[in-house]
């Protein structure tokens, strides 16, 4: 496997998104950590937090967990009713939406669960929203959820392989909770809801931390490993002379 350096040790260095991926490289030292950069929101324009709307956006597959998301909201929903959750995906099958309609129903979520299709205009989907949730079981580089904490929202996620701890940090800008514990979710969605001044502190610590994922940024860290690629190699050229 790559991880096994029989592939990479033959690059200078080898970039990957995250650094609890890092883990999974052990004893190479050519692994670089750089992750995606996010250019949405430019205008800084933030949500005021004071629309009763969680939302969650991806393509509905597996991987994304969004029947977790459905049973964690039951129990919002007991304390919260005149909250909403609103599920924007990408384009499911027939079968697979109504699927999605049949959980809503059975968990008896009829009147605070949404779906829609994807859009172009998700930005004005996360200024009409104060809350959004990760419940994937895993993921790369979750930018959706670099995206949204850059219109000022915070973030409740699964600490799931490999990258909600690299841009979440825990109890400062959202809320990390175990992987896979629905009921934890649940917790920390309404450890939230309950305390709008909570919410508003998570939400301006969110929007500083999306920063750090702008082009900017994580341009800078791309011509610092070009310029000392290219020092190293000048001073081995030297060298050989």
């Amino acid at each position: 496997t790559w991880q096994d350096g029989s592939i990479t040790k033959y690059y200078d260095k080898f970039i990957i998104l995250t650094q609890e991926d890092k883990i999974y490289w052990p004893h190479q030292g050519n692994i670089e950590v750089i992750p995606n950069y996010v250019k949405l929101n430019k205008e800084e324009k933030l949500s005021d937090l004071n629309q009763k709307r969680v939302i969650s956006v991806g393509r509905v597959s597996y991987e994304k967990g969004f029947d977790s998301l459905f049973s964690a909201w039951q129990q919002v929903n007991k304390y919260y009713p005149q909250w909403e959750l609103d599920l924007i995906g990408g384009e499911v099958s027939r079968e697979t939406r109504q699927e999605l309609k049949d959980q809503i129903t059975s968990l008896g979520l009829e009147k605070s669960v949404r779906l829609y299709p994807a859009t172009n205009q998700i930005g004005d989907e996360y200024l009409k929203s104060s809350l959004y949730v990760l419940s994937s079981r895993c993921e790369g580089l979750p930018l959706v959820l670099i995206e949204a904490m850059s219109f000022g929202l915070p973030a409740v996620s699964f600490a799931c392989k490999c990258s909600p701890k690299d841009i979440i940090t825990d109890q400062w800008d959202g809320i990390l909770v175990p992987d896979g514990h629905i009921d934890k979710l649940a917790e920390g969605i309404m450890q939230l809801l309950k305390d709008p001044d909570k919410l508003a502190v998570y939400g301006r610590n969110a929007f500083e931390k999306s920063k750090q994922f702008n082009e900017e940024n994580i341009m800078k860290r791309w011509k610092h490993l070009f310029e000392s690629l290219k020092a190293e190699k000048d001073q081995s050229h030297k060298s050989v002379r």
